[in-house]
């Protein structure tokens, strides 16, 4: 198997599912889509997740819940994704994780963003390095 096998991950703004994609670089100007899956979000996560976005009652520690839960929701669609492609996590080099955005501040005076789902739940769950928060990176740039 290639040795320049990739997985990416990302959920939307509408939470109806954690979509993960298997890419193979081996040809950068060509990559190849070895295998995709989408996990469903349940409706009562979704629920959730949609309260995030504005301001309220014990906001951080329903962050920090939904946090976690994204985080074991990413881990499990990447196991899924690969047991589906009959692929070994030893055979990917690392998981693209975007997370799930709660909050986006482009033009505010302080110019942030945040996406929840814990990169560390994801890479111990699949024993796959994980790469995640550089949408932040991105604000800094402009």
């Amino acid at each position: 198997m290639s040795s320049n096998l990739f997985i990416g991950v990302m959920s939307g703004t509408s939470l109806d599912a954690v979509d993960c994609v298997l890419a193979d670089f081996t040809k950068p100007d060509s990559p190849q889509i070895i295998h995709s899956y989408s996990h469903p979000i349940p409706e009562d996560k979704q629920q959730l997740l949609f309260s995030l976005n504005v301001a309220q009652d014990n906001e951080i520690e329903l962050m920090l819940e939904m946090d976690v839960y994204m985080g074991q929701l990413i881990a499990e669609s990447c196991n899924i994704l690969l047991s589906q492609a009959n692929i070994a996590p030893k055979d990917i080099i690392a998981i693209g994780s975007h997370g799930q955005t709660i909050r986006h501040y482009p033009s505010a005076r302080f110019n942030s963003t945040l996406q929840i789902g814990d990169a560390n739940i994801i890479a111990e769950q699949t024993g796959i390095t994980t790469i995640a928060d550089f949408r932040r990176r991105d604000m800094v740039v402009g």
